[in-house]
């Protein structure tokens, strides 16, 4: 969440910097059972993504698969 914090800071919420640590973080927070929140950092992720890359992107699809588990 730190990291998050600082990439917002730094990039803003838009940048795929910021996306890429959201993903992470829904991804460490879905492995710790924390399911919501997990979805709405992914989820969050996913849409900058779709913005700035649309969906056939790798990173697009990293999200999409971490949601899907």
């Amino acid at each position: 969440e730190e990291a998050l914090a600082i990439r917002r800071d730094v990039y803003g919420d838009e940048h795929p910097s910021t996306a890429a640590v959201r993903t992470t973080l829904g991804i460490y927070l879905r492995d710790v059972g924390k399911s919501e929140r997990a979805r709405e950092e992914l989820d969050l992720a996913l849409a900058i993504y779709d913005r700035v890359y649309g969906r056939n992107h790798p990173d697009s699809a990293r999200a999409m698969s971490a949601l899907g588990t």
